[in-house]
């Protein structure tokens, strides 16, 4: 089966979008039109996002979701 989605003009926010599985639904959203926000905990993990070309145009921010008062 082949999917196909089309989320134009909505936005996904994806916690630990900048790694592992939460990357590649990070770059899945992009590709299927969304406007992508994606998190990570580390400054490492931000940076190789920023200077991955896949995630041009991906809103990047560190977020801690662990801790409801941060």
């Amino acid at each position: 089966m082949n999917f196909s989605f089309d989320f134009a003009g909505r936005t996904a926010l994806v916690t630990g979008g900048v790694s592992g599985i939460g990357a590649a639904s990070s770059l899945a959203f992009k590709r299927a039109h969304a406007q992508v926000v994606a998190t990570g905990l580390t400054e490492d993990e931000l940076e190789a996002a920023r200077k991955n070309r896949d995630f041009a145009g991906i809103d990047i921010r560190q977020l801690d979701v662990r801790d409801g008062a941060a």
